[in-house]
């Protein structure tokens, strides 16, 4: 040091500042350096724990996730077995024919979403922890719509109706001898009780699956029915689905099953039919309907539900209300009610109204020739709402509101 001091005081004022000067600047670099090290650590820890706190909300938010990932699938699981579906029987109006392209359906499945699968919510019942993931995934936990068939054929008789569901046997006429490839052959056919019937009656659908089998049950053959010609009656064809080693050749009085016929059994059963004819009195036509529902297991617990025509006679929905009691919407009285309470009626509506029809404005007016048939969007939104309560009527719905339940119990006893 004593020597430093000495070298100073012989290099003279203007060196010592330089020097000095040299110094400062020297331990500024280095302060600055020590300063900039302690800020960027300081800054590393920062973001490192920051990316720690991240982690650990995502991790969180996964945890969260997953267990409710497994309660959503639980009761998507219960809710599909507890509400498997409609299936739409019927003619044109459960198949929804004419210029709205609607059906009754479409209400029906958005009652029961608002009225019932919407009460599914997670993000009611969750503690507060998880409330925000809920809300996050908000879609991603809601139960699907409820599942409509529609097996409605436009333009069908009764006895081609029952025919294609099974209800009736569908049996050759002559004999057949089916090729060993996928080349048609024509095949003729009726109703087990010597109907005529066209399975293939509807423009929208000009094939259909079957299976051929003869009467002892040995040989099935699966493939498509479809149309020949289009001449009076109609003339069908069958195509085997795969090719086979040799010919099948199946006898006069062998069985035409149809695959609808063996699918959708569990489904909750809705009729709607007889527009189209197929039957004499209004007898024949109950019993049809009891042909159609029987081999549903649902309606042996009494979970159906059968549509009136809209044309039908104080006569006849007496006699429907008799054999399906709660069962039975009487569609024109429904629909001939909505007219009578309503005050804005023009004319021709109140003429209908007071003449006992189903008021105009419910109508398809663009389709006159079927006018006391054919509903507009608001008619049959008007039936699928009341197909909707009179269905919850019969307590069918219980099943799939204790589902319900159940899942948002759990949802609220849940932690992480």
């Amino acid at each position: 040091m004593d020597r430093l001091l000495e070298k100073l005081r012989d290099m003279g004022p203007k060196a010592v500042l330089v020097v000095l000067a040299a110094a400062l600047l020297f331990a500024g670099v280095v302060v600055g350096s020590v300063i900039g090290v302690v800020e960027t650590n300081k800054a590393n820890r920062t973001r490192e724990r920051n990316e720690a706190i991240r982690m650990e909300e995502v991790q969180r938010e996964q945890r969260a996730l997953s267990i409710l990932d497994a309660l959503y699938s639980d009761a998507k699981e219960n809710a599909s077995a507890a509400l498997p579906g409609f299936l739409l029987l019927g003619d044109d109006l459960s198949a929804g024919a004419g210029v709205s392209k609607s059906d009754y359906a479409v209400a029906l499945q958005q009652a029961i979403t608002d009225e019932i699968l919407n009460t599914f919510r997670f993000s009611d019942a969750v503690p507060e922890e998880f409330r925000r993931v809920v809300q996050n995934n908000e879609k991603r936990y809601s139960l699907p719509e409820a599942q409509m068939t529609r097996n409605g054929i436009a333009g069908a008789s009764t006895a081609t109706l029952l025919s294609v569901d099974g209800a009736y046997e569908i049996v050759t006429t002559e004999a057949i001898t089916v090729p060993a490839g996928t080349e048609s052959v024509a095949i003729k056919f009726r109703s087990g009780r010597g109907d005529l019937i066209d399975p293939l009656c509807s423009k929208a659908n000009r094939q259909i699956a079957v299976y051929l089998t003869p009467d002892d049950g040995e040989v099935k053959v699966l493939g498509t029915l479809s149309v020949r010609t289009t001449s009076n009656p109609v003339e069908y064809q069958f195509t085997r689905e795969t090719a086979a080693e040799e010919p099948t050749v199946l006898p006069a009085g062998s069985k035409i099953v149809t695959r609808r016929s063996l699918e959708n059994r569990d489904l909750f059963p809705i009729v709607w039919m007889g527009m189209n004819g197929g039957y004499d009195t209004v007898e024949e036509l109950i019993e049809q309907h009891i042909a159609l529902l029987s081999d549903k297991p649902l309606y042996a617990e009494g979970y159906y539900l059968v549509i009136g025509l809209l044309d039908s006679t104080p006569a006849e929905e007496a006699a429907f209300e008799a054999a399906f009691g709660d069962h039975y919407l009487n569609a024109r009285a429904f629909l001939n009610q909505l007219g009578l309470s309503n005050e804005g009626l023009k004319p021709e509506d109140r003429t209908a109204v007071e003449n006992g029809e189903v008021p105009l404005y419910l109508r398809d007016k663009y389709d006159a020739a079927r006018a006391p048939f054919y509903l507009n969007r608001d008619g049959y939104a008007a039936i699928g709402r009341e197909a909707f309560r009179m269905i919850d009527a019969t307590g069918y719905f219980d099943a799939i509101r204790g589902v319900i339940a159940e899942a948002m119990a759990e949802a609220a006893a849940i932690n992480n």
